[in-house]
Protein backbone atom coordinates (compact mmCIF):
# COMPACT_ATOMS: atom_id res chain seq x y z
CA UNK A 1 0.00 0.00 0.00
CA UNK A 2 1.38 3.38 -1.06
CA UNK A 3 2.81 5.68 1.64
CA UNK A 4 0.40 8.76 3.26
CA UNK A 5 3.14 10.85 1.29
CA UNK A 6 2.49 9.70 -1.77
CA UNK A 7 2.26 12.19 -4.30
CA UNK A 8 -0.29 11.05 -5.85
CA UNK A 9 -3.35 10.82 -3.77
CA UNK A 10 -3.94 11.28 -0.04
CA UNK A 11 -4.18 8.28 1.86
CA UNK A 12 -6.43 8.55 4.81
CA UNK A 13 -7.79 4.96 7.06
CA UNK A 14 -5.84 2.68 4.84
CA UNK A 15 -7.76 3.19 1.70
CA UNK A 16 -7.22 5.69 -1.08
CA UNK A 17 -8.32 9.07 -1.44
CA UNK A 18 -8.59 12.48 -3.09
CA UNK A 19 -6.62 15.54 -2.06
CA UNK A 20 -9.57 18.15 -1.90
CA UNK A 21 -13.35 17.90 -0.91
CA UNK A 22 -16.32 19.94 -2.39
CA UNK A 23 -18.63 22.12 -0.46
CA UNK A 24 -21.92 23.45 -1.73
CA UNK A 25 -24.98 25.52 -1.20
CA UNK A 26 -27.72 22.98 -0.61
CA UNK A 27 -29.45 23.37 -4.42
CA UNK A 28 -26.08 21.48 -5.97
CA UNK A 29 -26.20 20.70 -8.66
CA UNK A 30 -29.20 22.30 -9.72
CA UNK A 31 -28.98 25.79 -11.67
CA UNK A 32 -27.50 28.45 -9.59
CA UNK A 33 -25.33 26.55 -6.62
CA UNK A 34 -22.26 28.08 -5.23
CA UNK A 35 -19.23 26.61 -4.09
CA UNK A 36 -16.49 24.48 -4.80
CA UNK A 37 -13.38 22.09 -4.73
CA UNK A 38 -11.18 23.14 -2.02
CA UNK A 39 -7.25 21.42 -1.52
CA UNK A 40 -6.65 19.95 1.67
CA UNK A 41 -3.47 19.24 3.93
CA UNK A 42 -3.34 14.88 4.10
CA UNK A 43 -2.42 15.13 7.80
CA UNK A 44 -5.29 17.73 8.79
CA UNK A 45 -7.89 15.31 8.41
CA UNK A 46 -10.02 14.18 11.47
CA UNK A 47 -12.92 12.10 12.41
CA UNK A 48 -15.59 12.18 15.22
CA UNK A 49 -19.05 11.99 16.73
CA UNK A 50 -21.24 14.09 18.22
CA UNK A 51 -23.77 13.30 20.93
CA UNK A 52 -26.28 15.68 21.14
CA UNK A 53 -28.34 16.16 24.21
CA UNK A 54 -28.10 17.87 27.75
CA UNK A 55 -28.47 16.94 31.29
CA UNK A 56 -29.83 18.95 33.88
CA UNK A 57 -30.28 18.79 37.53
CA UNK A 58 -33.93 19.40 38.64
CA UNK A 59 -35.30 21.20 42.07
CA UNK A 60 -36.23 17.78 43.15
CA UNK A 61 -32.33 16.82 42.85
CA UNK A 62 -32.88 14.26 39.95
CA UNK A 63 -32.07 14.66 36.62
CA UNK A 64 -33.55 16.11 33.27
CA UNK A 65 -31.92 13.48 30.43
CA UNK A 66 -32.81 14.94 27.09
CA UNK A 67 -31.18 12.39 24.63
CA UNK A 68 -30.36 13.58 20.81
CA UNK A 69 -29.23 12.68 17.62
CA UNK A 70 -25.55 10.86 16.77
CA UNK A 71 -23.66 12.66 14.40
CA UNK A 72 -20.79 12.10 12.42
CA UNK A 73 -18.01 15.18 12.30
CA UNK A 74 -15.56 15.83 9.94
CA UNK A 75 -12.44 18.09 10.09
CA UNK A 76 -10.24 19.33 7.57
CA UNK A 77 -7.12 21.69 6.77
CA UNK A 78 -7.70 23.31 3.90
CA UNK A 79 -5.16 25.13 1.98
CA UNK A 80 -6.61 28.20 0.00
CA UNK A 81 -5.64 30.93 -1.92
CA UNK A 82 -6.76 34.75 -1.41
CA UNK A 83 -7.13 35.01 -5.07
CA UNK A 84 -7.16 31.22 -6.74
CA UNK A 85 -5.09 30.89 -10.08
CA UNK A 86 -6.50 27.49 -10.70
CA UNK A 87 -10.00 27.30 -12.38
CA UNK A 88 -10.42 23.80 -10.54
CA UNK A 89 -10.62 25.39 -7.37
CA UNK A 90 -12.35 28.56 -5.70
CA UNK A 91 -10.71 31.00 -3.21
CA UNK A 92 -10.91 32.24 0.29
CA UNK A 93 -14.35 34.60 -0.57
CA UNK A 94 -16.09 31.36 -1.42
CA UNK A 95 -15.11 29.32 1.91
CA UNK A 96 -16.44 31.95 3.86
CA UNK A 97 -19.64 32.69 2.42
CA UNK A 98 -20.46 28.95 2.86
CA UNK A 99 -19.30 28.60 6.61
CA UNK A 100 -21.44 32.43 7.46
CA UNK A 101 -24.45 30.80 5.43
CA UNK A 102 -26.95 30.79 9.08
CA UNK A 103 -30.56 30.59 7.50
CA UNK A 104 -32.21 27.43 7.40
CA UNK A 105 -34.88 28.54 5.62
CA UNK A 106 -33.12 30.77 2.80
CA UNK A 107 -32.98 30.06 -0.60
CA UNK A 108 -29.28 29.11 0.09
CA UNK A 109 -29.32 27.20 3.52
CA UNK A 110 -26.63 26.77 5.70
CA UNK A 111 -27.20 22.70 4.92
CA UNK A 112 -24.97 22.07 2.29
CA UNK A 113 -23.66 19.58 0.12
CA UNK A 114 -20.49 17.69 1.02
CA UNK A 115 -18.31 15.77 -1.13
CA UNK A 116 -15.45 13.97 1.09
CA UNK A 117 -11.83 13.04 0.21
CA UNK A 118 -13.70 9.62 -1.28
CA UNK A 119 -16.32 11.30 -3.07
CA UNK A 120 -19.21 10.16 -1.38
CA UNK A 121 -21.95 12.53 -1.08
CA UNK A 122 -23.46 14.12 2.66
CA UNK A 123 -26.01 16.80 3.41
CA UNK A 124 -23.81 18.75 6.30
CA UNK A 125 -23.43 21.94 8.24
CA UNK A 126 -20.39 23.75 8.85
CA UNK A 127 -19.89 24.37 12.25
CA UNK A 128 -17.46 26.27 15.04
CA UNK A 129 -15.10 28.75 14.61
CA UNK A 130 -13.77 30.54 11.47
CA UNK A 131 -9.59 30.89 11.96
CA UNK A 132 -7.76 31.81 9.37
CA UNK A 133 -3.78 30.65 9.76
CA UNK A 134 -1.88 33.13 7.45
CA UNK A 135 1.04 30.94 5.54
CA UNK A 136 3.00 33.72 3.82
CA UNK A 137 3.81 37.91 3.74
CA UNK A 138 0.96 38.14 1.39
CA UNK A 139 -2.37 38.90 2.70
CA UNK A 140 -4.33 39.42 -0.44
CA UNK A 141 -4.04 37.87 -4.18
CA UNK A 142 -2.76 34.76 -5.63
CA UNK A 143 0.87 34.47 -3.56
CA UNK A 144 -1.30 34.95 -0.12
CA UNK A 145 -2.20 31.36 0.81
CA UNK A 146 -4.25 30.22 4.23
CA UNK A 147 -5.35 27.24 6.16
CA UNK A 148 -8.68 27.29 7.66
CA UNK A 149 -9.95 24.54 9.29
CA UNK A 150 -13.27 23.75 9.11
CA UNK A 151 -15.71 21.08 10.66
CA UNK A 152 -18.39 19.91 9.40
CA UNK A 153 -21.82 17.91 10.99
CA UNK A 154 -22.77 15.23 8.42
CA UNK A 155 -26.51 14.48 8.80
CA UNK A 156 -26.84 12.02 6.29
Amino acid sequence: MPSASSSSSAYLYGSAALKYIQIYTSNYPNAGYEGGRFRVIEGGYERGLAKRGTIDAVLDGSDDVQVGGIHEMRSYAIRIRHTELDGTYVPLGILEMLWRLNNPMATKSNRLKFIDHRAIIHDAYLVGNWEESLMAVFVEGSQAWYIIRVTLLVVS
